[in-house]
Formats: structure tokens, C-alpha cells, sequence
């Protein structure tokens, strides 16, 4: 798994929204397209989270900080994209 896959697990984990929303903004900065973004970031650091839950790494509890963390992320994210960007 990708280092920056990672990041963005540990930041969904402790519900960190801004870092969360840092790492998805770096990805973009580096040219990440919106399928980069859902298919190689986010859909595999749940993924993961969804196996630590599986495993009793984390509980009940912190998967869902972890998935209300991502649809925070994911609503800034919408919300960035239909922002015109000469305002």
C-alpha cells in the first residue's frame, strides 16, 4: 500500500478532517484526476480500515469516526470541484 494510502488512513482514523483533506489536496496538486482520487486514495485506505475492523485492529467505534471522516473528504472534495476557479 501507498505510503501516502497510509497517511490518509491513520488521519481517517483519528478523524482528522483537515489532514485527511491536506493529503487528498497534495494528490491533487500532483495532478491526481477525480478517479485517481476515489480509486488509488480513497477507496483503498477504507478498504483497509474495513480489513483492520475485520481483524479487531480497531472497533466499531473508530471505523466509524474513519467513514465519517472520509464523507466529510468527500463532501469538500464535491464541493471543490464545482467551485469556479477564477473566484
Amino acid at each position: 500500500m501507498k505510503s501516502q494510502t497510509l497517511r490518509l488512513v491513520n488521519q481517517l482514523l483519528s478523524g482528522n478532517q483537515d489532514s485527511a483533506w491536506d493529503i487528498v489536496e497534495e494528490a491533487l496538486q500532483k495532478g491526481a484526476s477525480s478517479l485517481d482520487i476515489y480509486e488509488s486514495l480513497l477507496t483503498p485506505a477504507m478498504y483497509y480500515i474495513g480489513t483492520l475492523w475485520e481483524k479487531n485492529i480497531v472497533t466499531v467505534a473508530d471505523e466509524h469516526v474513519a467513514t465519517t471522516t472520509c464523507d466529510y473528504v468527500l463532501t469538500r472534495y464535491g464541493l471543490a470541484k464545482k467551485k469556479p476557479k477564477n473566484i
